[in-house]
């Protein structure tokens, strides 16, 4: 079992920021701050604007079988049934879309397809509304195969799709990215809370953001201006506004955060907001200090824009025991300098 991607779309600045990221490829419609909040009246949510387009993340692993969720929200019914809502590909394209779902705002139902949405349809859900300017939490089961495939969708945790023993398959599998579109037709469409995972549904989640609160062991970057942890405490981020930065290898800066009331939680992602200033190699890695060590993601190589790299840890690295409020608390977030070249950082957010 493992949490493959997260984001609450609450600490990107802007659509270059999202697209900075080197998992992620998306198009110059999308918004961050179309509407005054996110689901629940809180944070940001990603906004996609006219016809057919997408995001396409990759995925750390190749995976044949995925579960996500996510919320949705449509302002309006779009002029077309084109796009797709969600689909497993292996590339950035619509030609190498494998499976997907979409809404038909004709008939108003769930519609899966084999490759794209213009492909074999598979299936229809039966009696669904979707509604307007209203949040509906969506989870997808894919299984790519081409006997014995399946596609589940619920929809606030009511089953309204469910095909099994079909061919899922339109090229080849397993996939290398999952994608979320837009049927378009100059409308926009909302969508917040995203996951994917490999082996269970999380049911309907909250992805909260939280930046730092004070500093933690690790202080060797310098703030602009003030104190470390105030150079890197908003959200959504303020880049040069407020930062902090450092120019040696080994560098390392953490901090901490006050999370109040949570439920369950599934898993962390520590994001660094971060970029070169320098000519020259950047590696940095991000990590998480849990009862007295350190705990480190891969070397990321942001370059002179602003990316969002980060590392997610489904369970606490030091005792593979299930994140709480006071482990959250507890822990510090952080980031380590890999080469020597100067690099600045504006927030760290789980």
């Amino acid at each position: 079992m493992a949490l493959l991607l997260m984001d609450g779309f609450d600490h990107y600045k802007d659509r270059d920021d999202f697209n900075a990221q080197d998992n992620v490829t998306g198009n110059d419609v999308l918004v961050f701050n179309y509407l005054a909040s996110g689901r629940f009246n809180q944070g940001q949510c990603l906004t996609m604007y006219n016809n057919g387009y997408e995001v396409f993340w990759r995925l750390p692993v190749a995976k044949s079988t995925i579960y996500a969720g996510f919320a949705y929200r449509q302002a309006a019914v779009p002029f077309s049934t084109l796009g797709q809502l969600f689909g497993l590909s292996n590339g950035i394209t619509d030609a190498s879309i494998e499976c997907c779902i979409r809404i038909n705002h004709t008939t108003g139902e769930i519609e899966a397809f084999r490759g794209e949405d213009t492909g074999t349809l598979l299936g229809s859900s039966s009696g669904f509304s979707m509604g307007l300017d209203v949040w509906r939490y969506f989870e997808v089961k894919m299984v790519l195969h081409d006997t014995a495939g399946q596609v589940l969708v619920r929809v606030n945790g009511v089953e309204w799709l469910n095909l099994t023993n079909v061919d899922t398959i339109n090229s080849s599998s397993p996939a290398t990215h999952v994608t979320l579109g837009s049927h378009g037709g100059n409308r926009y469409e909302h969508y917040d809370d995203f996951y994917v995972e490999d082996a269970e549904f999380y049911n309907n989640v909250q992805i909260k953001t939280y930046a730092l609160s004070a500093d933690g062991t690790y202080t060797d970057f310098v703030a602009s201006s003030g104190s470390r942890w105030d150079c890197v405490n908003e959200l959504p981020v303020n880049e040069d506004t407020d930062y902090v930065y450092g120019d040696s290898k080994g560098f390392k800066y953490s901090g901490s955060i006050v999370t109040g009331s949570v439920a369950t939680v599934k898993g962390i992602k520590v994001v660094n907001a971060i970029r070169a200033v320098e000519a020259g190699p950047l590696g940095v890695r991000p990590f998480v200090r849990s009862g007295g060590s350190n705990y480190f993601g891969n070397v990321l190589r942001p370059g002179s824009q602003y990316t969002h790299a980060g590392k997610i840890w489904a369970v606490d690295p030091a005792d593979s025991n299930p994140w709480t409020q006071s482990k959250l608390e507890a822990v510090e977030y952080g980031t380590e300098i890999m080469t020597t070249t100067t690099t600045t950082t504006t927030t760290t957010t789980t």
